[in-house]
């Protein structure tokens, strides 16, 4: 996808897209409550149904990045059928179990690890981080520390404390007090 600068008409005013970046008439960046509503309403026009895979891999992962996550959920479905589950699912399972616990689904997403992932076949640092993450949301800390122990070994250890992972065990502590 490129980054060009597009122009872009919400609500009878115009805006540019530049990358991550939202700017009004005047090329001054909105408010991140106006960008949020600009960026779902701009792509709900990209027409994702003609990307390959892996265009698609990138065009979810933006929109995790811009938290657009109905809509990042919305193609992650239809890639997920139009793909085949298994390996489309392995390419964005950290971005989508971080989605789903942004849209409050912490169930959904310890769901899509293990179902869609198998119990053991397929762990990265992020979706360990980000399983423990969800196992703080429903209140098991045990189990959310055991995530967050598998994720320390991957990474090595030490790898300073304003990582994800670092955070992550501040909330296991914290609930274990």
């Amino acid at each position: 996808m490129e980054d060009k600068m597009k122009k872009f008409e919400f609500e009878n005013e115009v805006y540019y897209i530049n990358g991550d970046s939202i700017y009004d008439s005047h090329f001054i960046g909105v408010s991140a409550d106006v960008a949020g509503k600009v960026i779902e309403a701009y792509f709900e026009t990209v027409d994702y149904k003609n990307m390959s895979e892996d265009e698609l891999v990138e065009f979810v992962r933006r929109l995790h990045k811009l938290k657009a996550y109905f809509l990042c959920g919305k193609a992650f479905k239809y890639g997920f059928e139009k793909f085949g589950k298994y390996d489309f699912a392995r390419r964005l399972a950290s971005t989508m179990t971080s989605v789903y616990r942004n849209l409050g689904q912490p169930k959904k997403a310890i769901e899509f690890a293990n179902d869609y992932l198998g119990e053991d076949d397929f762990y990265s640092i992020p979706l360990l981080t980000s399983l423990a993450a969800a196992y703080c949301d429903i209140n098991e800390p045990l189990t959310a520390r055991k995530y967050c122990d598998e994720a320390y070994n991957l990474q090595g250890g030490g790898l300073g404390y304003t990582n994800e992972l670092s955070l992550v065990y501040k909330r296991i502590e914290a609930m274990l007090k």
